[in-house]
């Protein structure tokens, strides 16, 4: 009896840790799911979708917007004014570049173009952009755009061919892909590069004569590069462009083919192309271009179908997140809120639930029916309860079990819970800590004073050449030169008496306001709809403010720009 008692806790306890294990295995799965915002182009417009896939929101309708990349403080960076190119035939390419809010608001052109280009890449530490431009005789060259400041050349060979540009991670690097011949006896074809800002430095990461390599991207954490291959040799795959994997300088590169449950099957061609990390560099996203029509066909005959799709760079199966998208890329720098209320979101250390798990009880239950069998067993010999014990016996066994189940069950759940509630702060890395600081506000306005009477609110500064007083369209910037003028730019929902709205500027590094809070210098109220307001000087050094406003000593919004 005693040991048909003891077998019955033992089997009990295996159940309990088979069913910890899967419980404990599904919430690791469950933490490290892919998250964030992914933008991409469908339809000539540029759409966000979470990495699940859901909350899927067409942010633009003008049918004139592609090339999105994600700016420094989480701004969308898209091409637009398309135009033909005359040596591409009806294909067409963007000549201006705009940035925007999440949801489509702000929009603010940065710039205009000489010629079209293809290809942006922005940068996740400083309001940089580079892009490729195509020059007149159908060659590329690589240009650096400082947001405010003129671009900047760094190939200066319009014949040769300069393509999909993209920042290092420390945004010191620009990484890209050229067409050229490593010697004289080779096919022309296009490897991967690496190069400085100042276009110097140039360094060969990707090479193969037979090969044409296009799209690389480094991790955040800068120990994988990503890129993708066209290719006439035979991999054993039906593609004809296909994703590749490798070491941060290009060694060990890699074909990166996850698995996608079948939905390949069926096709004559699956191309994979434009990939790019997740923020913690454990995923990819990236374009899938299939056709089930024989590759001889005319392009009137030949349909393609267009999908984004998300897999582990470990390698494991792929996720559609998206149909008819394309140009996939992941956001990475911090989610930029609408208008003045400053409703940016931070980047602050991130504290899970203190409560016990289900995997705690579970492993608890399991740890407590095992001791509970073990010490029965042991005080059934002690004891000398044997064979068919009576009423007092197995009152003794049911005490003994009980006893040290609870006991050990205990213990068990309160030493899991303290392990994972001295784990549950996950501290952020330099590069969040970063971010966090670069959108951090000195303090908090008050959003709902603010959308009482603002529905936008921004800095600006007027164009080159402009003298003060005089009529101008106001440029949207949040970068300043010593020589240029801070302006209030905005749309007021109420009229603003005189004397209520009144402005600050503070210090961020040195902690210290160099323009105290005092009234708009302005003549009467402020009306209701556009306005530009006080374009003063600025008179203090380089470095970054912030710009307060204030609606009857009410502090509404705080406006974060630079000077350099």
């Amino acid at each position: 009896m005693a040991k048909s008692l003891v077998g019955k806790w033992l089997i009990l306890g295996v159940i309990f840790l088979i069913i910890s294990f899967f419980i404990f295995s599904n919430q690791s799965l469950a933490q490290t799911q892919p998250s964030g915002k992914i933008a991409f182009v469908k339809s000539d417009n540029i759409w966000l979708v979470n990495a699940d896939g859901a909350d899927l929101k067409q942010i633009t309708t003008d049918n004139d917007s592609d090339l999105p990349c994600w700016l420094y403080d989480g701004r969308l960076v898209v091409g637009r004014a398309h135009q033909t190119h005359p040596k591409y035939g009806i294909q067409k390419f963007p000549t201006e570049i705009w940035v925007m809010n999440l949801d489509g608001s702000g929009v603010e052109l940065l710039l205009k173009t000489e010629r079209p280009f293809q290809d942006l890449g922005c940068s996740t530490k400083e309001p940089k952009i580079t892009y490729s431009q195509i020059g007149a005789d159908s060659g590329r060259d690589i240009f650096l755009f400082e947001i405010d400041g003129t671009p900047k050349n760094l190939t200066n060979q319009p014949s040769s061919g300069y393509a999909s540009p993209s920042f290092s991670p420390d945004g010191k690097r620009i990484l890209f892909s050229k067409y050229y011949r490593k010697d004289p006896s080779d096919d022309i074809h296009s490897a991967l590069f690496s190069m400085n800002l100042s276009g110097s430095d140039e360094q060969l990461l990707v090479d193969d004569p037979m090969e044409y390599y296009s799209g690389p991207v480094l991790s955040p954490i800068g120990d994988k590069l990503a890129f993708w291959r066209a290719s006439s040799r035979n991999v054993g795959i039906h593609d004809s462009q296909y994703l590749m994997l490798a070491n941060a300088d290009g060694t060990d590169a890699k074909v990166f083919r996850p698995d996608f449950g079948g939905a390949d099957q069926g096709y004559t061609r699956w191309d994979t192309s434009r990939p790019d990390f997740s923020a913690d560099g454990k995923y990819l996203v990236f374009e899938v271009r299939a056709n089930k029509v024989e590759p001889e066909a005319t392009p009137e005959t030949s349909v393609w179908e267009d999908s984004i799709w998300v897999a582990p760079v470990e390698g494991g199966k792929a996720t559609k997140i998206a149909d008819g998208g394309a140009e996939p890329v992941w956001q990475k720098g911090e989610a930029k809120a609408t208008t003045g209320a400053t409703e940016s979101v931070k980047t602050q250390p991130t504290k899970k639930s203190n409560k016990p798990t289900a995997s705690d009880i579970a492993i608890a239950t399991a740890v407590g029916a095992i001791a509970s069998a073990a010490f029965t067993l042991i005080m059934s010999k002690v004891t000398g309860i044997k064979g068919k014990p009576g009423a007092g016996g197995l009152i003794k066994l049911a005490v003994y079990a009980l006893t040290t189940f609870v006991v050990a069950g205990t213990i068990s759940v309160v030493v899991a819970w303290k392990i994972r509630s001295s784990q549950n702060i996950t501290q952020p890395s330099t590069t969040e800590t970063e971010k966090a600081e670069s959108v951090q506000l000195s303090e908090e306005p008050n959003t709902a004073k603010f959308k009482e009477y603002f529905s936008d609110l921004y800095l600006a500064k007027p164009p080159p050449g402009v003298e003060i007083p005089a009529s101008f369209e106001a440029i949207k910037t949040t970068t300043f030169s010593p020589s240029d003028r801070l302006c209030i730019l905005g749309s007021a929902n109420k009229i603003i008496a005189t004397g209520a709205m009144a402005t600050a500027i503070y210090d961020v590094t040195n902690k210290k306001y160099v323009k105290e809070k005092s009234p708009l210098n302005i003549t009467g109220p402020v009306p209701t709809g556009s306005f530009t307001e006080e374009c003063k000087p600025i008179t203090f050094p380089a470095g970054k403010y912030e710009r307060k406003i204030y609606i009857n000593d009410v502090l509404v919004a705080v406006l974060p720009f630079l000077v350099r």
